[in-house]
């Protein structure tokens, strides 16, 4: 079908200021410039469209902590679709004011795993609206995966980066990268999936073994809060070379901070957890503590984006952490 544009082909920028400090070449995927601020959008986009392939329906139902609700009523709102959006208890006014201007329905639920128990139930008992799980779905793994595709194009011919860094929520994301690097023969690139504690479910539930819920969720890095992360993500992560990293909320932050000034860029903590593995050098170690060297190739950071900031919240966010003075 014609549709508009739901997505864009993001940059791939060289960040002199990030190789220096790790004495490598440092790319930034900026996902943050996306249509919808956020890598999101792509799954979403996907997933609507190959459902409208089959024929009409109602319209669309998600759950999500932030990002992932932007995403679906961003593109419902181009298509000209209506959208329900559930959400947990702790989705900022800034997030749900901006899941409302896009023109979806909110059904704000409790915490744990409520809101996704409500999507769930709302989509069974109304068949003509079809639910988009934001990390449980192939198409939505599909949607992020060209971002790999991108990289491959946008870096020198040729190269191998010494890595890929990306924040991890529920796993959608980092299934869909890893799905993609085994496919276009990058399948042994280690893949750095970053937390921050308190919403660290994916680092909980690989070292269990098993699916670990994300209770409580604590981190400032509230889009990072799913309830837990997907079974696939789980059994990529023992094929493929997934080093999980938790960092604090105080160096995802700091990240941030330092990204505006040096790139002119304001992120949310969600996306300074990856970028806060090379501004506090932590990412040589990680990778060596693994047998990988981060001088093997360039290494590119997944900017994930992200709508939950502003000048007032990383300012509230810096000075919590002391990291300006008032």
């Amino acid at each position: 079908m014609e549709s508009p544009e739901l997505y864009i082909k993001t940059p791939l920028l060289h960040s002199q200021v990030l190789s220096d400090l790790v004495s490598t070449p440092v790319y930034l995927k900026l996902e943050n410039v996306q249509l919808s601020n956020s890598f999101k959008i792509r799954g979403f986009a996907h997933s609507i469209l190959e459902r409208l392939k089959e024929g009409e329906c109602e319209g669309f139902v998600t759950l999500s902590a932030g990002n992932g609700g932007i995403g679906l009523a961003y593109a419902c709102q181009l298509l000209k679709r209506p959208c329900h959006v559930f959400v947990p208890n702790f989705v900022s006014p800034r997030i749900l004011g901006k899941i409302k201007s896009l023109g979806a329905i909110i059904h704000a639920c409790g915490g744990g795993k409520d809101y996704v128990e409500k999507a769930i139930d709302f989509a069974a008992q109304n068949p003509q609206w079809v639910f988009i799980h934001p990390h449980e779905n192939p198409n939505m793994w599909d949607g992020y995966s060209k971002m790999i595709q991108e990289i491959k194009e946008e870096l020198p011919p040729g190269t191998v980066p010494s890595c890929i860094v990306a924040s991890v929520g529920g796993g959608g994301l980092l299934t869909g990268i890893l799905n993609e690097i085994n496919r276009n023969g990058w399948g042994s690139v280690p893949v750095v999936a970053t937390e921050t504690f308190g919403a660290h479910c994916f680092n909980k539930s690989l070292e269990a073994g098993e699916i670990i819920l994300n209770e409580p969720m604590t981190s400032v890095a509230k889009t990072l809060g799913a309830a837990c992360c997907t079974a696939k993500v789980l059994e990529l992560a023992k094929v493929f070379n997934v080093i999980s990293t938790v960092i604090t909320d105080d160096k995802a932050v700091e990240a941030c901070v330092k990204f505006a000034d040096d790139h002119t860029f304001l992120v949310e903590p969600a996306a300074g957890v990856s970028l806060a593995t090379v501004y506090s050098q932590l990412l040589p170690e990680i990778l060596s503590e693994r047998g990988f060297n981060i001088s093997d190739g360039p290494v590119v950071i997944i900017v994930c984006g992200g709508c939950d900031i502003n000048l007032e919240i990383l300012w509230d966010h810096a000075t919590k952490f002391k990291l300006i003075e008032h």
